[in-house]
C-alpha cells in the first residue's frame, strides 16, 4: 500500500470514491485536477435586460428560475421590434446535456444510473424526467434556449445566446467579444453557480482528469505515487491547475486564501475568468456535493443516449416547426402540435427503451 488512510483522508472524499470502482476494496484512478459546472453571463447585454425588468442573477439558481428567466427575456427582446412580431431572442443554453440528465436526477433524489456490485440499476422516474423535459425541450421549442454552434460558447460569441452552462474548465473559451454579421463589441462577463433543481439538493457534477498507476515492480510503482503524491499537493497542485483551468484535489486546497497565496507566492499570471470561476466554486466547497456515476458495462453508450436523445429531439422539432411557421402557419399553431403529454409520451417511451437495450 502506497497511500496511507491518513493520506487519503486529506483529498476530496467523493474524488477519491471515484477511483474505487471495482468493488474489491481497490484504489485504481487517483485524482489529479478536477472539474464541475458553472453558469456564465454575457454581463454587457445582461444589464440592460436586468435593470429594465428587475431580474438578478440569484434567479438563475435553480433551473425552472433559469426557464422563467429565459421567457422574460424572449418577451422583452420580442417587445424592442413591435413591428416584427415573435422575434424575441434566446438567453440560455447548456453544453452537456448527459449532466443535465445525471445531475438533475440526482438533485430531485434518484440516480438515473445507480450501481451497485457492479451492475447499474435503470431508474427513468417518468415525473422527475417529466420536469427535466419542461425545463428544456419546451424552452426550446418556444425560443428561448438554443443550441447553434459546436459549443454553447460558440453561440454567446454570435450573440445567439446571452448565457450557458458549461464546464469550469471552459471558462478560458468564454469569448471577449460578441461577433454577429454587420456588429463587434467586446463584452464582460459574469459567474455564478450552476443550477439546482427546484426544492433539490445542492449536487453538482464531479469530472475531470485521474491518473493510474500500471503494475510494473515495487521500485517503479513506488516511484510512481511519490510522483503523484507530490503533484497533488496544494503548492503544485494549485500552480498546475491554474494552469489548466480544472479545480485542485485536496481538501484544504480548495480555499481562496490558500489559492490567493500560492498565486502570489509564486507570482503565477491567472487567466481572470479561471480566476473567477475557482473563487465562484471554492465559496461554496463545502455546502456542495460532487456526484458522478458509477463505473458500468457500457457506461459510455448509455451518456450518449443522455447526450443526444433528447436534445436532437429538440432540435430537430424546433426546425420542423419553423419551417411550417415560414409557410404561414401562425407560431402558436406550429407549437401546439409539439407541447403535448403524446409528444412527450412518445419520445419518454423510446428514450427509455433505448436505455434498456444498452
Amino acid at each position: 500500500m502506497y497511500f496511507t488512510e491518513d493520506e487519503l483522508s486529506r483529498y476530496v472524499d467523493s474524488y477519491i470514491q471515484e477511483g474505487y470502482f471495482n468493488q474489491d476494496g481497490a484504489l485504481y484512478l487517483f485524482p489529479v485536477a478536477k472539474s464541475t459546472e458553472i453558469t456564465m453571463i454575457n454581463k454587457t447585454d445582461w444589464e440592460p435586460f436586468a435593470e429594465a425588468t428587475g431580474t438578478t442573477v440569484d434567479e438563475l439558481a435553480t433551473t425552472e428560475g433559469i426557464t422563467e428567466v429565459a421567457q422574460r427575456y424572449y418577451e422583452w427582446t420580442d417587445e424592442q421590434t413591435p413591428d416584427v412580431p415573435d422575434d424575441g431572442k434566446a438567453f440560455y443554453g447548456r453544453d452537456s446535456m448527459s449532466n443535465y440528465f445525471i445531475i438533475g436526477m440526482k438533485q430531485m433524489g434518484k440516480e438515473i444510473f445507480q450501481v451497485k456490485d457492479g451492475k447499474m440499476i435503470l431508474n427513468t422516474d417518468e415525473d422527475l424526467i417529466r420536469r427535466l423535459w419542461d425545463n428544456y425541450y419546451v424552452p426550446y421549442m418556444k425560443g428561448y434556449f438554443a443550441s447553434l454552434g459546436k459549443f454553447r460558447s460558440d453561440d454567446v460569441k454570435t450573440g445567439d445566446i446571452l448565457a450557458y452552462t458549461g464546464s469550469t474548465s471552459s471558462a478560458v473559451y468564454f469569448p471577449d467579444t460578441v461577433e454577429k454579421e454587420n456588429e463587434s463589441y467586446p463584452i464582460d462577463y459574469i459567474v455564478c453557480d450552476s443550477p439546482v433543481m427546484e426544492g433539490g439538493e445542492n449536487i453538482k457534477v464531479q469530472q475531470g482528469a485521474g491518473m493510474a498507476v500500471t503494475k510494473s515492480d515495487e521500485e517503479h510503482e513506488y516511484a510512481a505515487s511519490v510522483f503523484l503524491k507530490w503533484f497533488t499537493q496544494k503548492n503544485q497542485n494549485l500552480r498546475f491547475v491554474c494552469e489548466s483551468s480544472y479545480m485542485p484535489v485536496l481538501k484544504e486546497a480548495n480555499s481562496v486564501d490558500v489559492l490567493d497565496s500560492v498565486i502570489k507566492e509564486n507570482n503565477i499570471e491567472v487567466n481572470q475568468k479561471v480566476y473567477d470561476c475557482f473563487t465562484t466554486e471554492m465559496e461554496d466547497f463545502d455546502k456542495t456535493s460532487f456526484y458522478t456515476i458509477g463505473a458500468f458495462d457500457n457506461s459510455y453508450s448509455a451518456r450518449k443516449i443522455l447526450d443526444y436523445s433528447l436534445a436532437d429531439k429538440a432540435k430537430a422539432d424546433k426546425d420542423a416547426m419553423d419551417a411550417a411557421i415560414v409557410d404561414g402557419e401562425s407560431r402558436e399553431e406550429a407549437l401546439a402540435q409539439y407541447l403535448t403529454d403524446e409528444n412527450f409520451q412518445n419520445w419518454y417511451t423510446e428514450f427509455c427503451h433505448s436505455l434498456e437495450c444498452i
